[in-house]
């Protein structure tokens, strides 16, 4: 038995008396309404050391983090891929990331999960547990996955940095937000506005953070010309790769297609193209 087995093992024999323990309180049916990937995720604890594969050992063994979740191996090699590419852009993101739950489609769609999957409780992508270390992700992306990472550092980093961002963003929180909904403007959009890369972002500071994270995967979202209606876009970031949520490297790329792509250079570039038009249409 290797050692990842035999810390399963002992694991598994833990989480058998928190479900008797959990059972005898009434305890899974409490915590289920708060989060209801409470039992899938005791489940998983239980059943992990029956269900081992190769590239789940790869996981834990490269990145040191405990897997649990659903045994179908190509889901777990596209997580593989994911995290391999946010080591290889900022490693410093995985820091505190010691377990991830990965739930199955058949969890996903279950009749104990599925009511539950709304912006009212559950988001539809994952949520992070920043006292445990643990992610949970429902559906897989490298912006889903990011965003949760940052939760995890967000709630680790010290006060200095919550105060600048403060010093940022000030009282701009829940403005703009249209009742009742949180992930997207008063007028029905969802562009970046007011220094928030998306409207969910401007629900709480955390959010913001994990927002920008998870947007910093995708390079030609920083293109939008939203994003030169305000100066908070490069403070944050600029804050965000002080404190290592992004990488220097990542940072620079981002700058760059910032400074690249201000509005005055994209219509210089279609008035000379319907210029070039005409030009080759005259002769």
């Amino acid at each position: 038995m290797t050692k990842i087995d035999e810390k399963k093992t002992k694991k598994a024999k833990k989480n058998l008396v928190k479900v008797a323990l959990f059972g005898t309180l009434g305890g899974i049916g409490i915590n289920h309404f708060g989060s209801p990937t409470t039992l899938p995720e005791l489940y998983y604890s239980v059943t992990d050391s029956f269900t081992t594969t190769p590239t789940e050992k790869k996981i834990e063994e490269n990145f040191g983090i405990d897997y649990e979740g659903d045994p179908n191996e190509e889901r777990q090699k596209e997580l593989e891929d994911i995290l391999h590419q946010i080591y290889d852009n900022n490693p410093k993101l995985l820091t505190y990331c010691k377990k991830i739950v990965l739930h199955s489609e058949a969890v996903k769609n279950s009749s104990l999960v599925k009511p539950f999957l709304s912006y009212n409780g559950l988001s539809y992508n994952g949520y992070a547990e920043g006292l445990l270390g643990t992610i949970n992700i429902i559906n897989l992306s490298v912006g889903t996955i990011a965003h949760e990472l940052a939760h995890l550092k967000d709630y680790h980093a010290p006060k200095e940095f919550h105060e600048q961002l403060d010093r940022i963003f000030g009282d701009s929180y829940k403005k703009d937000l249209k009742d009742g909904k949180i992930e997207v403007w008063n007028d029905d959009s969802t562009e970046p506005r007011n220094g928030f890369v998306v409207p969910y972002g401007a629900n709480s500071p955390s959010e913001n953070v994990a927002t920008y994270i998870g947007r910093s995967y995708s390079p030609q979202f920083w293109e939008d010309e939203q994003l030169h209606q305000s100066d908070k876009y490069l403070r944050t970031l600029t804050l965000l790769a002080k404190y290592d949520f992004i990488s220097p490297k990542q940072f620079k790329e981002i700058k760059e297609t910032l400074e690249n792509n201000p509005p005055l250079t994209k219509l210089f570039k279609i008035l000379n193209q319907d210029v070039q038009e005409k030009i080759s249409t005259k002769k």
